[in-house]
């Protein structure tokens, strides 16, 4: 069974190393696929190729900042912030983009 890359394939190595890879190069088109094939899963295990993450819950102590569970952060839809206290029911506040509170 062949693999089918998803992030990159022979024509983007060849194009940036500026060279032809074939069944008669170092390293062949099978070695490059195995090759690309394990980078791909590293990536895919490390969360660094195209992943989403929607409803991420992070919990904070009240400092400004936080420390999301999945990096790196591309860009963000939408922020949501629980003012309840923990034993009451949430209530999300959908925080909008601009100045911090007392900023000019």
């Amino acid at each position: 069974m062949s693999y089918t890359p998803k992030y990159t394939s022979e024509e983007k190595v060849e194009d940036l190393l500026q060279i032809t890879i074939d069944d008669s190069s170092v390293p062949t088109s099978t070695q490059l696929l195995d090759i690309i094939e394990r980078v791909e899963k590293e990536m895919d295990a490390r969360l660094l190729g195209s992943y989403t993450s929607t409803d991420e819950l992070v919990d904070s102590d009240g400092k400004p900042f936080i420390q999301p569970n999945f990096l790196p952060i591309i860009s963000v839809v939408s922020l949501h912030v629980n003012g309840a206290n923990p034993n009451q029911t949430p209530s999300w506040t959908q925080l909008t983009e601009g100045p911090g509170e007392g900023s000019s």
